[in-house]
């Protein structure tokens, strides 16, 4: 369970998005009860946009992938957690939309460095391919 110690994070809301940039990204992390933290990465999406968890060999699309740069000292435990999703377009690709949650719990102390490469798209077309890096506590 995890408590109320938040840092870093703050409310991303539809507006915080746009045609131009459908998808906003945050990353922060949680004190858990049993000292590890849970490291959330949090993506907000443009309505009529989506990204791709998953995608089947036969579609075009890129998945969201998120790599965690660890420091000495720090590792990951279990296996990062992703949303849901829904099935798309008859295939096994899965799609989130609005808001996709990402959780990785670690052991450790140090900054990690979150790297983020997404894909969104909404029915007309799609976005290059984005990525970014985001550092968390």
């Amino acid at each position: 369970m995890c408590r109320e110690t938040i840092i870093e994070e703050k409310t991303l809301k539809e507006e915080d998005t746009d045609e131009k940039e459908p998808v906003k990204v945050q990353a922060f992390t949680k004190k858990m009860s049993n000292g590890n933290r849970l490291i959330t990465i949090r993506m907000k999406i443009h309505p009529g946009y989506r990204i791709y968890t998953q995608v089947d060999k036969s579609d075009p699309y890129l998945p969201t992938t998120i790599t965690f740069v660890l420091p000495k000292g720090v590792e990951k435990v279990g296996e990062l957690k992703r949303p849901l999703g829904r099935a798309y377009n008859g295939t096994r690709t899965v799609v989130v939309e609005e808001e996709a949650i990402f959780t990785q719990e670690v052991l450790g102390t140090g900054n990690v460095t979150c790297v983020i490469e997404y894909q969104s798209c909404n029915d007309q077309m799609c976005m290059p391919p984005a990525e970014l890096s985001l550092i968390v506590q």
